[in-house]
């Protein structure tokens, strides 16, 4: 597969991860937000010092909760913020990594030992541009070089600020001169160049183990190299195409011998801070490379190993070079080692074996070529000792472009898609850790805030308003009971007057011969019927008991309006203003009867699932019923069985010795008289007890009515919700008369469900 391919694999394998990191950032972010929210708050009630500020808008809270100012003080948002902080680091480095468009590539090791020749075998860039001389070292900054098709050769420089090689100085001096007392303080520009380093010597003290350093020091403030370099420090950046200009720039000389007059120093190169090359690879399928070039590590130069584990940690991969000289038995040098424990030790937990490549530089037409076999001995030992984590170890020839191509560059790329999951996931699970981090902290800062803020503050706005609520939920249950064990009770064995009267009617009507025809009616009907007086007897009977049954029936409308007014008066208590003032929520159609009001408002207001209890029980109110046909009838019937000779017989009286009409029309009077007048004693007496159980029926519902909005499981907390949930209809004025004086209630609110969005559900703050 081209390199080109490989890459792109690459690129595109891992970009997919970005996105859910992305959105962690994200998050992070909108944390950091809603944390400076808090400290911008609590910076208006709390002083620096710690004490209540006087005079501000929050007086009123702090005299009503004079701890809140100890609480709030207690409240740091330090270690959140830590976290937050080293998580955007962490998650910073993942998505740089995961969201580049390019595979980055490190070569790092000794100086003078082939990593520039490496670099220009995969560029086919010359000494001018990546110096790759053999008398000296000569790569004097870090390089990043990109393959970027089409374009012609571009170096894009920046350099150190003024303030960065003042410092830059300062570290040297610091670590030159041990003794404190004879410390060495620069700080200009003008302070460098002024710089006497026969002075400097004079003050380093027997033993000083980095006087080594000494030699770098001396590049810097010679006067002759200070205005070299020193005019790009006022450059600040600079682009560059010409490669011999570009070579004053990266190279520490023009690669000439050293006492060659011919030779040419450089040191604008102290002063380059990143080194950036843009140019077209020779070969078509080199992909989206990017090659960095870091400065070889020969000493204890200040900075460069720095710089060499930031090279690394920007990388996808790094390549570590060796080049045998002189290595009896294979062996490899303490300096090789020293390095690699470095980058071993600061790469920790970070699959060293899957990303670092070893490449053993064979050079046989080097003016001084190394020996094959040391190549193996050297090969031999980083395999076979397993301290030496690596994914490839090979010996290769970097001055043959094809070999560092086909043998070495395409393998790697390889290995790296290979192992792309397992190595990217260390930065995962890392990116996890910090995440959980953050999760612990940010969950214990907001219990602490929460505790405060609702416990503290918003209790003040909302105390008053939540004893309304508790209040009049036990008034209104309170309200009906009272009208339940009150007037009702008082009510409950005492004849219904409404029934009383309409039956005392009906009785009345019986005794007095009101339903009973007149006698020239009779005659009539005698006559039609051939004079048979038994049979117009009981054809009269028949109509009597019908009409009784009728009239008695027909009581359903007075108490049909008795059960009206009933359900109207604990409407009435319900919503009027005195008691249970529900009528705010909901006003009464006054084109409908009253208790109409709990239908409506059982629709409107009681969603069945939230309010259950509630819901049945104006259901159930609104429902009720009392029909004298449901308790009446059967019993009336029974009394009516006089009127019937089917159950009573013939009755019980002579008929008359003529046959006239006139006579037998007495007779039938006088019959139904004694009839009547015994179902009115038997309706009389059985009244006496009936005519009580409508307050009793309207007792058990009143009473029922009052048990469940009072007394049923869950109930309490269905007023609360409920009156809650329509406080601003039920107590309009009064919240504001209450939140008068808390103005600021709603921005503490504000911060504190700011910070509460995401501690509800903080496994948001999680990849996974």
């Amino acid at each position: 597969m081209a390199i080109s391919e490989l890459v792109n694999q690459i690129i595109e394998k891992r970009q997919e991860k970005l996105p859910v990191l992305e959105g962690k950032m994200t998050l992070l972010q909108n944390l950091e937000e809603a944390i400076a929210s808090f400290n911008y708050f609590k910076s208006e009630i709390v002083d620096s010092a710690g004490n209540a500020i006087v005079g501000g808008k929050y007086d009123a809270i702090i005299a009503k909760n004079p701890e809140m100012v100890y609480n709030l003080n207690s409240i740091s948002t330090e270690f959140c913020q830590n976290a937050i902080n080293e998580s955007k680091k962490t998650l910073g480095d993942a998505i740089r990594r995961f969201g580049r468009d390019r595979i980055n590539i490190s070569v790092v090791g000794k100086a003078r030992i082939g990593k520039s020749r490496f670099l220009q075998s995969v560029t086919n860039l010359n000494d001018k541009v990546i110096p790759a001389f053999s008398d000296s070292d000569c790569t004097g900054a870090l390089s990043v070089i990109q393959n970027t098709p089409g374009t012609k050769l571009r170096a894009e420089l920046t350099f150190r600020s003024e303030t960065e090689m003042i410092k830059r100085v300062q570290d040297y001096l610091d670590e030159i001169i041990s003794d404190e007392n004879k410390r060495m303080i620069v700080r200009t520009l003008n302070d460098i160049h002024n710089l006497k380093i026969e002075e400097v010597k004079k003050r380093i003290s027997d033993g000083d183990t980095n006087s080594i350093l000494l030699q770098y020091l001396e590049k810097i403030v010679d006067k002759d190299n200070f205005e070299e370099w020193v005019s790009c420090v006022r450059e600040k950046e600079t682009v560059l195409y010409d490669e011999d200009v570009i070579q004053t720039y990266v190279a520490q000389n023009n690669g000439k011998k050293k006492g060659d007059p011919a030779r040419i120093n450089y040191y604008k190169y102290l002063a380059v801070k990143n080194c950036n090359i843009y140019c077209t690879f020779d070969y078509q399928e080199a992909g989206k490379i990017t090659l960095i070039d870091t400065i070889g590590v020969s000493d204890n130069a200040l900075g460069i190993d720095d710089e060499m584990m930031k090279a690394i940690n920007d990388s996808d991969a790094t390549v570590f070079m060796l080049l045998p000289y002189n290595l009896e038995g294979g062996g490899i040098p303490n300096e090789i080692t020293a390095i690699y424990n470095r980058i071993r030790k600061k790469f920790t937990n970070k699959n060293l074996g899957k990303w670092l490549f070893w490449l053993i530089n064979y050079a046989p037409n080097y003016k001084t070529p190394n020996d094959i076999e040391a190549c193996k001995g050297a090969l031999d030992t980083l395999e076979n000792n397993t301290s030496w984590y690596g994914a490839m170890k090979k010996i290769i020839d970097v001055s043959d472009p094809k070999q560092v191509r086909e043998e070495f560059l395409i393998p790697l790329l390889n290995s790296l898609l290979d192992s792309l999951d397992e190595t990217d996931s260390l930065y995962l699970d890392d990116a996890q850790k910090s995440l959980e981090k953050v999760k612990q902290e940010y969950l214990s800062f907001c219990h602490c805030v929460q505790k405060v803020m609702q416990s503290e503050i918003a209790d003040l706005s909302n105390n008053d308003i939540k004893n309304l609520i508790k209040t009049h939920s036990e008034t209104i249950s309170m309200d009906i009971f009272e009208l339940a064990v009150g007037e009702m009770l008082q009510k409950r064995d005492l004849p219904c007057d409404a029934l009383k009267k309409d039956m005392e009617k009906i009785v009345a009507s019986m005794k007095n011969s009101d339903l009973i025809p007149d006698k020239e009616t009779i005659v009539r009907d005698l006559k039609y019927a051939q004079r048979q007086a038994v049979s117009v007897l009981n054809m009269y009977c028949n109509n009597l008991r019908n009409e009784l049954t009728k009239k008695i029936t027909d009581v359903d409308l007075s108490l049909s309006r008795v059960v009206c007014d009933l359900k109207n008066k604990v409407t009435s208590v319900l919503i009027s203003e005195e008691s249970g003032k529900l009528g705010r929520i909901k006003q009464p159609n006054e084109e409908k009867e009253l208790y109409e009001w709990l239908y409506d408002f059982c629709e409107d207001n009681l969603n069945e699932a939230k309010y259950p209890n509630l819901h049945y029980a104006f259901n159930n109110l609104y429902n009720f019923d009392f029909s004298v046909k449901g308790f009446l009838t059967y019993e009336v019937r029974a009394c009516l069985d006089e009127l019937d000779s089917s159950i009573s017989g013939t009755v019980q009286c002579n008929l008359p010795g003529g046959t006239e009409e006139s006579e037998l029309a007495g007779w039938v009077i006088y019959a139904l008289r004694v009839k009547l007048k015994k179902v009115a004693e038997l309706l009389e007496r059985r009244m006496r007890e009936l005519i009580t159980k409508p307050n009793r029926a309207f007792f058990a519902a009143v009473r029922e009515f009052s048990d469940q909005i009072r007394y049923a499981k869950g109930v309490e907390e269905e007023w609360k919700s409920l009156l809650e949930e329509n406080r601003g209809w039920m107590w309009n004025e009064e919240i504001k008369k209450i939140n008068a004086d808390k103005e600021t209630f709603e921005e503490w609110q504000s911060v504190l469900d700011r910070l509460l969005e995401y501690s509800k559900n903080s496994n948001r703050l999680l990849l996974s």
